[in-house]
Order: structure tokens, then C-alpha cells, then sequence
């Protein structure tokens, strides 16, 4: 048993002092979409941008690892009303991404990876379009809101990522009150698709 234990902590001693931490800027585009709980609602893709220092935790156990991020992230989304468009939302957050990670090296120059993991996002700002009050509508951020992380990407001589992903929301990201007088109100899910590129030194 002893013999064992010594093994063990051998092991993990090895494993950690060979690890890699890496860390990095990270920045890139979404392309954003709502989806609401009522008909007469509807959004249009917009772009929008994020940007934040990152890091990666590589423990060389079959290929497994995880990332963990803080993003300025900002979401742009154009809602129509009954087929007119009636407004821009802007969503300013800081947003916490961790992912659990697997990669496949290509020889010495390159690994293919793929990731998925949660994400917390905090709302900073609510600078919406000014034409909301002149039709009777009101819409409120969530200060805080849940997402799931699934993406993949290639990482070239160990220091540049170019990575895809697919942000789904998982929670009220906002809700709109349609008119104040009946108490109408509508929910949505907020998701992006993100091309990102990252440098870690």
C-alpha cells in the first residue's frame, strides 16, 4: 500500500512539473441571434466582438486539458416586431468561458483540438436603441446569464489558435415588455457563433 501511494505521488509530481500553462490574448467576431418565446418577435444576425487575456492548462494526459478566459464581449442584434425592424440591442458583458479540451497533434508543428465547456456572462451597460420608449416598449439585461460552449480549432508551433465555436444560451438572456398597459412580455436566448484567434506567449 505504501509502495503504492509512493507511486501515486510520484506520478502526479511528474505530471504536474512536465504540464504546460500557457498564457495569451484572445480576441475575434460573433454573429448573433435571438430566439424568443413569442411569435411576433424575431431577430437579425449582427456582428459583434470580444477581446480578453486567456490561458490553457495542458497536463499531458492523453491528449486532455482545459482553457479558461475574461472577455470584454460585446453582442449586437437587430429585433423585429410583427416584420418591422424596431430596434438594435447591444449587449456590453464581461464573460467567463472555461472548456475542457482534447488535441491530436499533427507531427511537431500543429495540433487539431476540440472543446466545450461552460461560460458565466456578467452585464455591464444596457444601450439599447432610443426608439423603444417612442413604441411604448421596454427591454431589460439580465445582470447575469448562462451559456454552453462546443467548438474545435488548430494550434500552429505552439503559440497562434484559430479556433471556431458555437455559444448557445441556456438561460433568459433579457426580457421585453411589449406593452406596459397588458403586462405582454417576451423572453430570449441569446446565441453566437465566434471565429476567435489567440497568441500565447
Amino acid at each position: 500500500m505504501r509502495k503504492l501511494l509512493l507511486f501515486i505521488t510520484a506520478t502526479f509530481i511528474t505530471l504536474t512539473a512536465n504540464a504546460q500553462w500557457n498564457f495569451g490574448l484572445k480576441g475575434g467576431v460573433s454573429l448573433s441571434d435571438m430566439s424568443f418565446n413569442n411569435e411576433l418577435l424575431s431577430s437579425n444576425n449582427r456582428t459583434g466582438f470580444f477581446i480578453g487575456p486567456t490561458m490553457k492548462y495542458t497536463p499531458l494526459i492523453m491528449g486532455f486539458g482545459f482553457d479558461a478566459s475574461v472577455f470584454y464581449d460585446e453582442h449586437n442584434v437587430n429585433v423585429d416586431y410583427s416584420g418591422y425592424e424596431i430596434l438594435t440591442l447591444r449587449q456590453k458583458q464581461i464573460a467567463l468561458p472555461v472548456n475542457l479540451t482534447f488535441s491530436i497533434g499533427i507531427g511537431t508543428f500543429a495540433s487539431v483540438f476540440v472543446s466545450a465547456g461552460p461560460q458565466v456572462g456578467f452585464n455591464i451597460s444596457n444601450e439599447n436603441d432610443p426608439s423603444l420608449v417612442e413604441k411604448n416598449l421596454e427591454w431589460r439585461w439580465k445582470t447575469s446569464n448562462l451559456s454552453a460552449n462546443f467548438g474545435g480549432g488548430v494550434i500552429v508551433l505552439n503559440h497562434f489558435q484559430l479556433s471556431a465555436n458555437y455559444n448557445l444560451g441556456l438561460g433568459k438572456t433579457g426580457e421585453f415588455e411589449i406593452d406596459k398597459l397588458s403586462e405582454a412580455k417576451a423572453n430570449d436566448k441569446l446565441h453566437s457563433w465566434q471565429i476567435a484567434l489567440a497568441y500565447y506567449f
